[in-house]
């Protein structure tokens, strides 16, 4: 606890460039990679941004690429998957969406397999959006429901992109913020506080949405990033030439000491902004327990909500990171 803390006190100083490219500061791994309590190992090295805050625990590594999820009913339980790693939910109270809009398929932008993971117009209104959980129950009791869950401090990698027909054609006319608002990519959710970890948000047709790089308290009235759009990718990268129709790796660090709550976003290994950002939480943040899900779609029922192109969501790999010394639980 106290050596986190130290050295995120050192990262978050004044004098650093938290912006400097992290690539080549990682520890390198064994021949055989990292083990992750779920998924395959990890076949890189500790991200430096991980490293530098003693989350080196790989808690889990869901790599879409590896031959275990070419097969759906290994880990998908809509497909049948014994002991599902993911279950396919309801989005907003609306109904689940078919198992068939999620597939294992080659990519030819990672050059690997991916999860596609697919909203159509048909679907729209009954389906919100499409949603996969890491546990069986949109609102769970961690302990209680089966599933995984990961601490509110972390450090989650995520490898995915929109496809340019999705991101240029899905609506005409949408505003950031506003209906619609196609609502893509991986997330978080925590209980029995209600922190809200975003993670990337891709709006179509829009280049300047300030969304995509956000947590939310949602209980305690605390907000990471409430203004400082100039950190946030769906604000700093679109502005110097980010396009988010290729693939790109997402970074999300989050820290807690005591209730002051600390994040810091990356692209491909860079930090965005010149600092990272931090907010005080509600006491129940610390004890809180997320879980990931991966959702696209309009997520509303409003007049000029239905798309009207299939929304496609591409993601390699999702990577989360935690301290050593309490395995699954906080630093």
């Amino acid at each position: 606890m106290k050596k986190t803390l130290l050295v995120a006190a050192m990262l978050l100083a004044p004098n650093l460039a938290y912006s400097a490219d992290l690539s080549v500061q990682a520890v390198p791994a064994s021949s055989d990679g990292i083990t992750c309590d779920i998924g395959p190992n990890y076949a890189g090295a500790v991200p430096a941004a991980a490293l530098a805050v003693g989350f080196t625990h790989c808690a889990a590594n869901y790599d879409f690429s590896n031959s275990f999820y070419a097969t759906r009913s290994n880990w998908l339980d809509c497909a049948g998957a014994a002991n599902p790693q993911w279950w396919d939910l309801s989005f907003g109270r609306g109904a689940v969406a078919p198992c068939s809009r999620y597939n294992i398929i080659h990519d030819p932008a990672f050059g690997t397999n991916v999860l596609q993971s697919i909203y159509q117009p048909s679907d729209w209104p009954k389906e919100l959006s499409t949603e996969l959980d890491t546990t069986n129950s949109a609102s769970p009791t961690p302990g209680s429901n089966p599933g995984f869950f990961f601490p509110t401090q972390f450090y989650v990698e995520v490898a995915e992109y929109v496809t340019a027909d999705t991101q240029n054609n899905a609506y005409a006319g949408t505003s950031c913020g506003s209906s619609p608002a196609l609502f893509g990519g991986v997330w978080a959710w925590a209980a029995p506080e209600t922190v809200e970890t975003d993670f990337m948000e891709f709006y179509p047709g829009e280049s300047t949405c300030t969304n995509g790089g956000n947590t939310y308290d949602h209980n305690g009235g605390g907000a990471l990033f409430p203004a400082n759009v100039n950190a946030q990718p769906g604000q700093l990268v679109f502005s110097s030439g980010y396009d988010p129709t290729i693939p790109h790796t997402y970074g999300i660090l989050q820290m807690a000491n005591g209730t002051t709550y600390t994040r810091c976003n990356y692209v491909d290994n860079v930090g965005l902004g010149s600092d990272c950002v931090s907010d005080t939480f509600g006491a129940g943040a610390i004890s809180s327990k997320s879980w990931l899900k991966i959702t696209i779609g309009p997520e509303d029922t409003n007049p000029g909500a239905k798309p009207s192109v299939n929304e496609d969501l591409r993601v390699q790999r999702i990577t989360v990171w935690e301290c050593t010394d309490l395995q699954g639980g906080h630093c």
